[in-house]
């Protein structure tokens, strides 16, 4: 469906052959774990009886013909230098690192949402996190349109917000497969990496953005506004997951400071409303990221961008 409706899909081709499999061999004791081996890599710590292969060789031939012991053997002896056998192979698979991306997400009523719109390497298993993510962007807004409650226009914010989050995944999968190639030069850089790693500041880096935490659809705007809603401006006895639940957006404020109810008076069908002690107003959108953040000035164009015109 991409192709034939015309997206562009550039990138970059496969540079290594990943094998996971559930096999065993005629000594296990034989070989053990090595991510720095001088043929690529090996990794029989995942699950117990799973043995995985990464070999920098260009990319596997037949993706889709199915393993044989005899492949899965060839790998770990290329890549291990020793003479092992493969007794049985019960299942395997093959991945690369073949980095594709969609130019845009739409091309009229036809989207793109996860694989479809944006392919790379498995390794650090960001994939689904971010195929979901993209799942949750759109639906809501695809939601509004379909049922004629915004406007079209509505469904153009999708690649906006979500293309740019996918080309950080790209680079910063891509950024993992070139840590993982032997060499001295490339030890050196993991040598310099683990020290930079021991800084607070660092790790915390990372460890978002491996985890997509730290997305953020404006960053031009005030620190909440396109971050996820913070735990604490959601009331304790209903956490945002269950107030976003049946796909409405969500009003925040302080209570005895007016009534939220009143500013999404012609939104009752689209927003709700609730009242937390210490937490400053905020609009949250279906998807758990804040639209607006302050007093009353913006919400009524709030509103308006993201769950289209009051009724």
């Amino acid at each position: 469906m991409r192709k034939r409706s015309g997206f562009a899909f550039s990138g970059t081709p496969a540079t290594m052959t990943g094998r996971t499999a559930v096999a065993e061999l005629a000594d296990p004791g034989a070989i053990t774990s090595s991510l720095r081996g001088q043929g690529g890599l090996v990794n029989l710590s995942l699950v117990p009886g799973e043995i995985a292969t990464i070999e920098f060789d260009g990319g596997p031939g037949e993706r889709d013909a199915p393993m044989t012991a005899e492949e899965l053997q060839g790998s770990l002896r290329r890549v291990t230098g020793v003479d092992v056998v493969v007794t049985r192979l019960k299942a395997g698979i093959r991945y690369s690192d073949n980095t594709r991306h969609a130019d845009t997400y739409r091309k009229g009523r036809v989207l793109l949402a996860g694989d479809a719109a944006h392919v790379h390497s498995p390794i650090g298993g960001q994939g689904l996190n971010l195929g979901l993510q993209d799942a949750v962007n759109l639906g809501w807004k695809l939601g509004l349109v379909a049922r004629g409650l915004a406007p079209d226009s509505l469904l153009d914010t999708y690649t906006a917000e979500r293309h740019p989050v996918a080309a950080r995944v790209l680079r910063n999968t891509r950024a993992q497969v070139a840590l993982m190639r032997p060499g001295a030069q490339v030890d050196a850089l993991r040598e310099v990496l683990t020290e930079v790693l021991e800084l607070p500041d660092a790790r915390q880096y990372f460890s978002a953005m491996a985890e997509g935490t730290n997305v953020d659809y404006a960053p031009a705007a005030e620190p909440l506004v396109g971050r996820f809603v913070p735990p604490s401006a959601t009331p304790p006895e209903a956490p945002s997951g269950g107030l976003l639940a049946d796909g409405r957006g969500l009003l925040v404020g302080p209570p005895g400071q007016g009534r939220p109810g009143e500013a999404v008076a012609g939104y009752r069908d689209r927003v709700r409303t609730a009242s937390v002690e210490g937490a400053g107003a905020l609009l949250v959108r279906p998807d758990g990221y804040v639209a607006w953040a302050g007093e009353r000035d913006g919400l009524g164009e709030a509103l308006a961008t993201w769950f289209g015109p009051a009724r």
